[in-house]
């Protein structure tokens, strides 16, 4: 099985030279930390066969946008903020914009929770590296067991990401406030956060209606079947979503002349989709995002109060406390959607703190 759609030699090479290069660095850092490594394992796109590869300034292929794999440790890490760093290292190293590695325990690999990240991961993965054979097993996660909650973290992950390309393309952190002239890499990264908050709104549509398939081009065809999985759902953002695929399928092919008005667009049809999958999560639909905010705090605080039965027990699992998934949905549209707060630096470091803690 290939890594990438086109199944180009050239890139397939390249991907997994670089893959082989990263197995590398974090065999040698995990044996330095006194972690104990079981495994690697590929995720995303590139185990799918879904990835794909552009050219560099000397015509040579290198991946795009991201590798995501997952370490797994006989024991939670010693310093879990090494690997963070490792990735930002290696990102740099092979030339693309992240290299994601996350950390497990078997325990926790045994006992997934019901997200969409781990459907993901137990229906399509491959295990670059393990210990012995067998010493790596990734269980499967019903697509119909999957937390409603998953269609507006999905959304607010790309949000997030729609907020920095805003911080990257105008030094306000506001569109159209102190115009600048991005770099190509600022405009690259606006133009594939822009694409995949689209994708994002079609695919937290699909989740919604029970249509959700692990395919790209499967749900390319059910965001254009008909009757359409939402009301919302016409021809322009058809258009949109079809864009989105193929802009992931060949990113040196797309073309675009204002990067910032693809992000507004972008952003149009983000916070549609949010608001659907946010009157589901919440339970109640609301008229503006003031609602919306007093409706997500009270949410937030029934979910603390009935948290610490379910940290105890993570506690006795092994499994530690982390961030809480939903953190940054209440936020969101005042980030992204609303009006600037304050003056201009102010709402700038906002922004910036907001982003940093979501991706440190």
């Amino acid at each position: 099985m290939t890594f990438t759609v086109s199944g180009d030699p050239a890139g397939e090479a390249r991907v997994a030279a670089d893959l082989a290069r990263i197995v590398d660095r974090c065999r040698t850092a995990a044996a330095d930390a006194g972690d104990p490594l079981r495994g690697i394992v590929l995720l995303g796109g590139y185990a799918r066969g879904e990835g794909t590869t552009v050219r560099a300034a000397d015509g040579t292929p290198r991946g795009f946008n991201d590798y995501d794999l997952l370490l797994v440790l006989d024991r939670p890490a010693g310093d879990p903020g090494l690997y963070a760093r490792l990735g930002s290292e290696l990102a740099r190293e092979v030339e693309i914009d992240f290299v994601d590695l996350g950390l497990a325990t078997p325990a926790q690999l045994g006992a997934p929770p019901a997200t969409l990240f781990a459907h993901e991961l137990g229906e399509a993965h491959r295990v670059l590296w393990e210990r012995a054979p067998g010493v790596v097993t990734v269980p499967r996660v019903p697509l119909d067991s999957l937390e409603i909650a998953e269609a507006s973290r999905l959304l607010g992950n790309r949000g997030m990401a729609l907020v920095w390309a805003g911080l990257r393309l105008w030094p306000s952190g506001e569109p159209g406030v102190g115009e600048a002239a991005p770099s190509a890499s600022d405009r690259g990264f606006c133009v594939t956060a822009s694409h995949k908050a689209v994708l994002a709104a079609g695919d937290a549509t699909l989740l919604l209606a029970g249509r959700y398939h692990l395919s790209q081009d499967e749900r390319r065809r059910r965001i254009a079947a008909s009757p359409p999985p939402a009301p919302w759902i016409d021809d322009a953002f058809r258009a949109a979503y079809a864009a989105g695929v193929d802009y992931r399928r060949a990113p040196d092919a797309a073309v675009v002349p204002d990067a910032g008005a693809l992000w507004t667009v972008a952003r149009r049809w983000h916070e549609i989709a949010f608001s659907a999958a946010e009157s589901r999560r919440l339970g109640a639909s609301f008229d503006d995002w003031t609602e919306h905010a007093a409706l997500a705090r009270a949410h937030a605080a029934r979910a603390r109060r009935g948290s610490a039965v379910r940290r105890a027990v993570r506690r006795v699992l092994g499994r530690p406390d982390g961030p809480d998934p939903d953190a940054f949905l209440a936020v969101l549209p005042a980030l992204l959607y609303g009006e600037r707060d304050g003056d201009v630096a102010t709402h700038r470091r906002r922004l910036e703190g907001a982003v940093h803690a979501w991706h440190p």
